[in-house]
């Protein structure tokens, strides 16, 4: 092989490798974007179940303070009936009676 024929060859596979290290970037930037899109999609999908639980949690709270709303009328209302029942002119008698007497 001669000189010439030696540095053709030389600068073909410099041009080869030139090739396959743009590739291999190019692969490796492709790869880095996938996975951070990826990474993304899980944290905002993290983030959408955080919000989804707090809804949740509020909905429980408000759902507790309404039952237990409903319970102190329930037993504001037996209470008033037992009154009523052992006391049976009550209203007649004494129209300014309040839950505290």
């Amino acid at each position: 092989m001669d000189r010439s024929a030696y540095v053709s060859a030389l600068n073909q596979a410099q041009m080869v490798t030139l090739g396959v290290s743009a590739l291999a970037v190019i692969i490796g930037l492709l790869l880095a974007y996938l996975i951070s899109q990826t990474i993304t999609v899980q944290i905002n999908n993290a983030v959408n179940a955080m919000n989804d639980t707090a809804q949740v949690a509020t909905a429980m709270n408000e759902m507790t303070a309404t039952v237990q709303e409903v319970a102190s009328h329930a037993a504001l209302a037996a209470s008033s009936a037992q009154h009523a029942e052992a006391n049976p002119g009550w209203p007649k008698r004494n129209a300014a009676y309040t839950k505290d007497d």
